[in-house]
């Protein structure tokens, strides 16, 4: 079905109202939407007035300043990373001294189960497709 030229006029200028609406509410942080009511969505009544001036972008492309301290060395960072890995395993085993020995049960159980199914499926033997 095709549109008459009055139909494809309006819609033109439905589009071309909508933009400049949109772009009235977009230019400089909204003026349009402090003027309408707020019976209407506009802004409450004891809303505080706008900034006169608008507030400075940051420096982005500034460069910070320089460190006061000096990043650590390889042989800093090793034995920094060997003293909390102490650390680490100190508090595990203050958290729980049994836990060693759970983990190695469970895993003795995995690889006796592990075993028991590469047996299963060494006995069980491949069905030829039938055609």
């Amino acid at each position: 079905m095709t549109k008459s030229p009055l139909e494809t006029c309006l819609c033109y200028a439905f589009v071309g109202l909508a933009a400049l609406l949109v772009a009235s509410c977009a230019a400089n942080g909204g003026p349009l939407g402090d003027q309408v009511p707020s019976q209407f969505g506009g802004l409450p009544a004891d809303t505080p007035a706008r900034p006169p001036a608008v507030a400075p972008f940051p420096a982005v492309h500034d460069l910070p300043p320089p460190r006061a301290t000096q990043p650590l060395s390889e042989s800093g960072q090793l034995q920094l990373e060997q003293d909390l890995a102490a650390t680490r395993a100190r508090q595990q085993k203050l958290q729980d001294p049994n836990a060693r020995h759970r983990a190695d049960t469970a895993n003795a159980a995995n690889k006796a189960a592990m075993e028991r199914a590469a047996k299963a499926a060494a006995k069980v033997k491949p069905v030829a497709p039938q055609q």
